[in-house]
């Protein structure tokens, strides 16, 4: 930690369970309701009250070890179909108690567990949500995003979730797709509340420049770009050369190839 924080970087871990998706290997699949999991022949098993506010707390108990490690904070995933996800579908969570129904109760999963961090990890503690852009529609998806900015979350990262309805995301020609256009959307929500992250498909600096210069995000998530070259962030600030992601189906990228990307490198 001290590495980064000595260039006075902000550093956050990201906090997730698989829920419904989990591997096999892992035991039986646990969730909001009783759904198809990753085999579809099996359903899922309903969590009870009990077992939610268990997970709960085992959310809060991570976030603490994370500030006890130094980090400034943590990310909750909660998009990618993953558990917070799954709460926020309607298509995975079909209860009828305090956690399922509208939108509000669909959310207070993640809410809940947003507020029990703050109580125990103050204030200066940054709270971020990796959250679904379209559950089904961005609408909805907003909304639920008000009650997580209601518990106290500090930072929304938009990304994509279970379920895609609404026919009115599409691309924004050359400067960013359709994924990207949730966050900006987002932005146009939130801005001067928190602030609002993209994600997907940003390999270029003239990318990130468009998406920040024109105030349509406050920052943006990098994945490929960095995998491609560490210094990508370099060559977004100084203009500086760069090995180029080139987005390609199968990622060449890997633990055991070159610090930088082979195909950019030409390897």
């Amino acid at each position: 930690m001290e590495a980064c924080h000595k260039f006075s970087c902000v550093m956050l871990v990201q906090l997730n369970h698989t829920g419904i998706m989990a591997n096999p290997d892992c035991g039986p699949a646990i969730g909001p309701s009783a759904v198809p999991t990753r085999d579809e022949s099996v359903l899922s098993k309903e969590m009870t009250i009990d077992e939610i506010h268990d997970m709960q707390r085992s959310f809060l108990q991570a976030a603490i070890r994370a500030k006890k490690a130094g980090y400034d904070g943590v990310q909750l995933h909660g998009c990618h179909g993953y558990m917070i996800n799954q709460f926020v579908s309607a298509k995975t969570n079909h209860r009828t108690d305090e956690y399922g129904g509208s939108v509000e109760k669909r959310a207070r999963f993640c809410a809940e567990i947003i507020g029990m961090i703050r109580k125990e990890c103050g204030d200066a503690f940054i709270i971020s949500v990796r959250t679904t852009g379209i559950e089904p529609d961005v609408t909805t998806a907003i909304a639920v995003a008000e009650e997580y900015v209601k518990a106290g979350c500090d930072y929304l990262q938009v990304s994509t979730g279970i379920e895609w309805e609404d026919k009115s995301v599409t691309d924004c020609g050359e400067h960013y797709n359709k994924f990207c256009s949730l966050g900006v959307r987002f932005h146009e929500q939130f801005r001067g509340r928190i602030p609002v992250s993209c994600v997907n498909g940003i390999n270029t600096p003239e990318k990130v420049k468009y998406l920040i210069e024109n105030d349509l995000v406050d920052t943006v998530d990098l994945a490929r770009a960095v995998l491609a070259d560490p210094a990508f962030c370099e060559a977004v600030l100084n203009g500086t050369e760069y090995t180029k992601c080139y987005d390609c189906p199968r990622c060449q990228y890997g633990p055991f190839t070159p610090h930088k990307c082979p195909a950019g490198s030409g390897v």
